[in-house]
C-alpha cells in the first residue's frame, strides 16, 4: 500500500484526479513541492485537495514553495472539522504566509495536537509568532520552525514568555532579526528549559548570549554559529 507520496509540480487541475484516487486513504505522509515551470497551486485547488475525505489518515503534510497564502489557511479554518483529523505534522514552507495565516491556522481544531510545525521561509514575524505562542494546545508540540520570518527580539521574548511551548524539544528561529535581549530571553526562559536544539543561525545574538548558547548546547564553530556582532 501506498504510505508516503512526494507530488512534485501538482497542478490546479491535478487536485481532482489526486483527490478521487482510491488508494488516497492508505497515505500517511504527502509532499507537495512546487516546479519551476509549473503553474503552483493555487489556495483554492489546495483547499479542494484537503477537503478529501481520503487525506482523513494524513498524519503528515509537506508543502513547499505553493503559494498557498493567507487565503488558503483561512478557508482551511472554516472547512469542516472532520478536514485532516489525524494530523501530527505539518510543513508549509516559503508559501507566503503571514501572522493573518497564523492566526487562522491556530484555530483548526487539530492544530493543538500537532508535534511538528515548520513555517521556513514566511513572513510570520513577531505578530504572527503571538498567535502561535498563545494558541490553544494540548501540549504536544516538541518542534517548531521559524527560520527566515523577520521574528524581532519582541518575537523571541514572547516565545520565552509562553507557558504552552513547554514540550517544545527543538526550535529554529534562524536568519531573523533577533539580538542579545531576545537570545537572552529565550536561553534563560524557564518554559524551554527542555529544549535539546535551538537553532540561532544568522542572528546577531552578542559575546554573553553566545556562550551560554554553547556552554548549554555543546556546540562547536563546525555547527553553523550565530553572528556575535549585536
Amino acid at each position: 500500500p501506498v504510505r508516503h507520496l512526494v507530488a512534485p509540480a501538482l497542478r490546479a487541475e491535478d487536485v481532482s484526479a489526486l483527490a478521487h484516487a482510491p488508494w488516497l486513504s492508505q497515505l500517511k505522509s504527502l509532499e507537495l513541492s512546487a516546479h519551476p515551470y509549473v503553474a503552483p497551486l493555487t489556495p483554492e485547488a489546495f483547499s479542494r485537495l484537503l477537503e478529501s475525505r481520503g487525506l482523513r489518515g494524513l498524519e503528515r503534510l509537506s508543502v513547499q514553495q505553493h503559494p498557498i497564502s493567507d487565503l488558503g489557511l483561512m478557508v482551511l479554518s472554516r472547512q469542516a472539522p472532520g478536514v485532516l483529523p489525524s494530523l501530527k505534522e505539518l510543513e508549509l514552507i516559503e508559501a507566503e504566509i503571514t501572522a493573518i495565516g497564523v492566526e487562522a491556522l491556530a484555530t483548526v481544531r487539530w492544530f493543538g495536537q500537532l508535534k511538528r510545525l515548520e513555517l521556513k521561509r514566511n513572513n510570520v514575524r513577531s505578530v504572527g509568532v503571538e498567535a502561535l505562542a498563545f494558541a490553544s494546545m494540548r501540549g504536544e508540540l516538541v518542534h517548531l520552525g521559524l527560520d527566515a520570518n523577520l521574528i524581532s527580539d519582541d518575537g523571541a521574548m514572547i516565545l520565552g514568555q509562553a507557558p504552552r511551548l513547554t514540550t517544545l524539544k527543538s526550535l529554529d528561529v534562524q536568519r531573523n532579526h533577533i539580538g542579545p535581549r531576545g537570545a537572552k530571553t529565550l536561553l534563560d526562559s524557564l518554559y524551554l528549559k527542555g529544549l535539546e536544539t535551538l537553532q540561532l543561525k544568522g542572528n546577531r545574538i552578542g559575546e554573553a548570549a553566545m556562550k551560554i548558547w554553547v556552554e548549554r548546547f555543546h556546540l562547536g564553530p563546525q555547527v553553523g554559529m550565530p553572528n556575535i556582532e549585536s
